[in-house]
C-alpha cells in the first residue's frame, strides 16, 4: 500500500498543517487496546508534532490541558492487523501503513455515502459502527491522524463535547472535555459538510428537511433525531432548532459550495 496520502501538501512543512507526533512510548501497565474506544490498532506517534507552522512555541493547546499549555499531538493509525495485513505490499513495514485513511477516506467510500437514499441512511454510511468494518468516512478522518493518542483520535475534539477516551491521567498527556484544537478538525469536518452538501443537492426540496438516525451515536436502536431537536450552544449562542440548519442559504447561513 502506498503511503502516498501523508505526501501530500495537507501534511506538507511548509505548506500544509506538519506531519506526524513524535512516537511516545506507553507505560508497561497501560494495555494498547484501551487507548481508543474504537479498538484501534497500531500506532506511529502520539507525541508532540515536530515540525510544520503548529509546533511549539507557536502553537499551544491550551484549553482542558493539565498544567495549562500543551502542544499538538498526532498518532497516525495503521488499522487492525488484518486490515492492514490486506492491503500491504510485500516487505513493507506494517507500522507505517496508512490503512485507516487509505480504506476509510477516500472516494469510493464518499460515493457511498452520497448514494444513500434518505438521511437516516445517509448518517449510517457516514458514521459506521464503533469498529472498523466496515469503513467510515467520519471516523476515518479523525482516527487516521489522531488514532489512539493524537487529539483528533479523541471523541472530544467535536466542540462541546464530551471526553469518553479512558486514557489515565497519570500518562504525560491529559484530554480535554472540550475542543482540543487539533487544526485538522476543521478541514475534516469542512468536508463532511460537504457531503453532506452535495448529497442534499441530488433532491433538494426533500433533504433541506429531512433528517433521521440516532440522536446518541451508534444507538441505532435507540431514539431518533427529528426536525425539533434542539441544538445546545452553549454560552456561544441560544440554543436551534435542528431544521434552521439544513440549508446553506436558507436564512441562518449563508455560503455554498462549487
Amino acid at each position: 500500500m502506498s503511503t502516498a496520502v501523508y505526501d501530500t501538501v495537507l501534511f506538507s512543512n511548509t505548506e500544509g498543517f506538519g506531519g506526524n507526533g513524535k512516537y511516545l512510548d506507553l507505560p508497561a501497565y497501560f494495555p494498547e487496546e484501551m487507548a481508543n474506544m474504537f479498538n484501534g490498532w497500531g500506532r506511529s506517534g502520539g507525541g508532540c508534532v515536530q515540525e510544520g507552522p503548529f509546533t511549539v512555541p507557536n502553537f499551544h493547546v491550551n484549553i482542558g490541558e493539565a498544567n495549562g499549555s500543551s502542544c499538538l499531538r498526532r498518532d497516525f493509525m495503521p488499522g487492525k492487523p488484518a486490515m492492514c495485513t490486506t492491503h500491504r505490499d510485500e516487505g513493507f513495514p506494517l507500522t507505517i501503513h496508512p490503512a485507516i485513511l487509505h480504506n476509510d477516506a477516500n472516494p469510493i467510500e464518499v460515493q457511498k455515502v452520497l448514494d444513500q437514499p434518505d438521511f437516516a441512511s445517509f448518517d449510517r454510511q457516514m458514521e459506521g459502527e464503533p469498529d472498523w468494518f466496515p469503513p467510515a468516512i467520519h471516523a476515518g478522518g479523525h482516527f487516521g491522524i489522531g488514532g489512539m493518542l493524537g487529539q483528533a483520535g479523541n471523541a472530544a475534539n467535536s466542540p462541546g463535547g464530551e471526553s469518553i477516551n479512558p486514557i489515565p491521567l497519570a500518562l504525560p498527556i491529559h484530554y480535554a472535555d472540550l475542543t482540543t484544537l487539533e487544526p485538522l478538525f476543521y478541514m475534516h469536518h469542512a468536508m463532511i459538510d460537504y457531503v453532506f452538501w452535495k448529497w442534499q443537492q441530488l433532491d433538494p426540496e426533500v433533504r433541506h428537511h429531512q433528517v433521521g438516525g440516532p440522536v446518541k451515536p451508534y444507538d441505532y436502536t435507540g431514539t431518533n433525531v427529528t426536525l425539533d431537536f434542539e441544538i445546545n450552544l452553549g454560552a456561544i449562542a441560544p440554543s436551534i432548532p435542528l431544521r434552521d440548519t439544513l440549508d446553506t442559504q436558507g436564512g441562518l447561513f449563508c455560503y455554498t459550495y462549487e
